[in-house]
């Protein structure tokens, strides 16, 4: 079976080099995520401040690997 794995701040440098390296592998199905999408890098919108958000995307999936922040405002 294969492991799923949702990556946040995939658009970054050390999640875009993840995710590119686990697609790669062909042994994981990688949900890659950031808080801007990206389909045609295949990058999925979401905000890691929005709880009910993450929550739904946290379904099925076996192991995060959080690379995404939010950006202090003040």
């Amino acid at each position: 079976m294969r492991r799923k794995i949702l990556i946040t701040g995939a658009a970054g440098r050390i999640g875009s080099c993840l995710a590119e390296g686990l697609k790669s592998s062909n042994r994981y199905d990688v949900i890659a995520t950031d808080v801007n999408a990206d389909p045609g890098g295949g990058i999925i919108k979401l905000d890691v401040t929005d709880a009910p958000a993450v929550e739904a995307a946290l379904q099925g999936v076996d192991t995060v690997l959080h690379f995404g922040w939010a950006k202090d405002e003040a």
